[in-house]
């Protein structure tokens, strides 16, 4: 893990590994720029992003996302949780709008880039492979 910075936590006998990151979409091409370490992230579909995490864990605790925007959006935003692989050590933010606010007709949608002000943030925490009995050196 070297000089990267991250949080670290250890509860109840569980070496736990708290990642948060924030990236700039860029519509439909690869993201404008990354915020944090220990994680990549990558273009996948409409509204899709990968995120791949650098060090092998044991599983997932808990993973979340929420945007942020350059203008008070009017709009409904959602961010899903899904397609998650800990051999891959990958899981995807699923963003879905509309701009009825009721949220009635939500659809996949990308995130243009705004200069610095429209992100995706997640944090993802995970039990540590390292964890004596976690079946895996």
């Amino acid at each position: 893990m070297g000089a990267r910075k991250e949080n670290r936590a250890i509860t109840s006998g569980s070496n736990q590994l708290t990642i948060d990151g924030s990236f700039i979409p860029n519509g439909s091409s690869a993201i404008a720029t990354k915020y944090g370490y220990g994680f990549s992230v990558a273009y996948k579909s409409t509204g899709v992003w990968t995120v791949t995490l650098d060090d092998v864990f044991k599983d997932f605790i808990s993973l979340g996302a929420w945007g942020q925007f350059a203008t008070s959006e009017s709009d409904a935003h959602q961010y899903l949780i899904g397609d998650i692989s800990i051999p891959n050590r990958t899981f995807d933010i699923k963003h879905v709008g509309s701009t009825d606010v009721s949220g009635t007709d939500l659809a996949a949608a990308n995130i243009s880039t705004s200069g610095t002000a429209n992100k995706v943030n997640f944090r993802a925490v995970v039990a540590l492979a390292r964890v004596p009995g976690a079946g895996v050196p």
